[in-house]
């Protein structure tokens, strides 16, 4: 590969490193600068002497036109997700609302001990439900539901 060639690869590399066009005096600098190197290097290879310093001039100032490598950053992001139960997808969660801490003042353990026993165990019109399964609740083998008094066995 000639030097005009080399030059020219190096001058799109140049230019795409720097964000600028191949027009670009920046771009032109930088394309050179590397082309210098890699005669140099050349020269190095073939087992010619080079100057030491000239090697170490080139190094500092391609470092001034290289681009600084940014730092990759990763951001994590933990939202909580409800799911239903029954069908196992996502259900749009609404925030909790955030508690007030409010302070309460103590009652005195005897006015506490008064207020349980004037008040019944259990409200008297309160029905307890049964849970559905759609509610989480397991079924056991008795609880298989009017439809299990129909099934024939045919056999």
């Amino acid at each position: 590969m000639s030097r005009a060639e080399l030059y020219q690869k190096l001058l799109q590399q140049a230019a795409k490193e720097l964000h600028c066009k191949a027009t670009d005096e920046r771009a032109k600098n930088y394309a050179v600068l590397k082309l210098a190197r890699e005669v140099i290097s050349s020269k190095l290879v073939n087992g010619k002497d080079i100057d030491p310093s000239a090697l170490r001039w080139l190094s500092e100032e391609l470092e001034k036109y290289a681009p600084a490598a940014a730092p990759a950053s990763v951001s994590v992001s933990i939202q909580p997700v409800s799911i239903c139960a029954r069908c196992k997808c996502e259900i749009d969660r609404e925030p909790d609302p955030p508690l007030p801490s409010v302070a309460l003042p103590v009652p005195s353990s005897a006015a506490v001990e008064a207020r349980s026993e004037a008040s019944p165990k259990s409200p008297v019109n309160v029905v307890p439900m049964k849970r559905s399964v759609h509610d989480g609740a397991r079924r056991s083998r008795g609880d298989l539901g009017p439809a299990s008094s129909d099934v024939r066995y045919w056999g």
